[in-house]
């Protein structure tokens, strides 16, 4: 029995072959492959209809992992990044202070910054009275604010004792080098204003006086000085850093020579 079902399988077999060789030779040969299209396997699902271009078109193929259900979406928050932009910048030292809640405290002034002001402002007061009365003596008498200076300090001389100044001690009230005072000296004695003769008691000793033509013009520049100082000293005062030292010089009275 079990020989007449393998010889019934054989010819089964034997047939389907001899199908499929027919089913070959009917196809038609295409000479571009030079080969005949595969015949259908006996016993095979058909094929499934290709696609109309317009299916196509409309429905992409969008191939869908078997496993994407399974993995967790991996796209950024949005809603989180938006909350992390408007959130302050919190990097810096681990250590630093919390500023946040401190409240805001007015900079101490630093020791000696006060003194350094002063000072700026009274070299500043200085300088804008010299600049004025030295334009109004040029214009006027010819002379500097130095040069007029030497005069009026030295008009005041008199013959009793400590009444002659010595070269250094004109440097000092004139607040200049003694090289410098000499030189200054020598000028106005080229142009007559000033005379040096030996002291009668210490031949050592050089004095040095007024002249006639230096009283004359001294006495013609004092009043050019006085207006000038008090022009300088109104325009000072409308500054408001400078003002305070216009009211103490012009609280100062009248003060000795150094001697």
């Amino acid at each position: 029995m079990a020989q007449q079902l393998d010889s019934a399988t054989d010819h089964r077999q034997a047939a389907d072959q001899g199908e499929a060789q027919r089913q070959e030779r009917k196809q038609p040969y295409d000479p571009a492959t030079q080969q005949r299209p595969t015949p259908p396997r006996v016993g095979a699902p058909p094929p499934s209809p290709a696609p109309t271009p317009d299916e196509s078109a409309d429905q992409p193929d969008r191939p869908v992992r078997s496993d994407q259900s399974d993995q967790p979406d991996r796209r950024p928050d949005q809603s989180n990044q938006r909350n992390q932009s408007n959130q302050p910048d919190q990097t810096g030292p681990l250590n630093a202070p919390d500023l946040s809640e401190q409240e805001p405290n007015a900079e101490a002034p630093k020791p000696g910054r006060a003194l350094a002001h002063g000072w700026c402002a009274l070299s500043a007061l200085h300088s804008r009275l010299e600049a004025h009365i030295e334009r109004a003596l040029e214009a006027e008498a010819e002379l500097s604010v130095r040069e007029y200076s030497v005069l009026d300090v030295l008009s005041d001389q008199h013959d009793g004792e400590g009444g002659h100044l010595r070269m250094n001690q004109l440097a000092d009230v004139v607040v200049l080098s003694q090289s410098a005072t000499t030189r200054l000296v020598s000028r106005l004695e080229d142009r007559g204003l000033l005379i040096r003769y030996l002291c009668p008691t210490d031949r050592r000793g050089i004095y040095t006086n007024v002249s006639a033509d230096g009283r004359k013009l001294l006495e013609r520049a004092r009043p050019v000085h006085d207006i000038a100082l008090r022009e300088a000293l109104h325009d000072a005062a409308q500054r408001p850093e400078l003002a305070p030292l216009v009211t103490a010089v012009r609280t100062l009275g009248p003060t000795s020579r150094p001697s």
